[in-house]
């Protein structure tokens, strides 16, 4: 059954000229050995011609106009509920987080001067020397010469 509706598929197809080469090579070989294929193609021409022979007549203008009334209906209530895009939300991100830099800048002490950081090194250098020295110096008499001729050798 499938294969059938398979070949009808191809047949509207090819009716159409919608077929790929390697489709037509496949329908012009079944309709060279397929008596049956020639006749639903021969049925599907007459249909088509017999559907191009009707005659068309224009849309009653109250059923356009409904049916507009409809679509445009249907968009508003689409439109009503759509959900935010993804890149929505990334900007509004984006957007609050530099608000909230902008506020936390603003709204912190603005220093006048950098925080003077020579006591804080040469503290940070005494503690680093006193550190490295061997434990028996720290003991000695003469702590602080030791300390003093090491962080001298240091700043050589």
């Amino acid at each position: 059954m499938s294969e059938i509706n398979d070949n009808q598929e191809l047949l509207s197809a090819y009716l159409d000229g919608e077929l790929s080469r390697s489709e037509l090579k496949r329908v012009n070989k079944l309709l060279a050995v397929s008596e049956e294929c020639r006749r639903d193609l021969a049925a599907l021409r007459r249909a088509k011609a017999l559907i191009r022979s009707v005659a068309r007549e224009p849309m009653p203008l109250d059923l356009m106009i409904s049916l507009q009334a409809k679509g445009w209906e249907a968009q508003r209530i689409q439109k009503a509920q759509a959900v935010p895009s993804p890149i929505w939300y990334t900007a509004g991100a984006i957007a609050a987080v530099v608000l909230v830099s902008v506020w936390i800048r603003n709204a912190l002490p603005t220093r006048k001067s950098p925080l003077p950081l020579g006591p804080f090194l040469a503290a940070h250098s005494r503690y680093h020397m006193d550190s490295s020295l061997h434990q028996g110096a720290m003991m000695a008499s003469n702590f602080s010469e030791a300390i003093d001729a090491k962080f001298k050798k240091v700043a050589r």
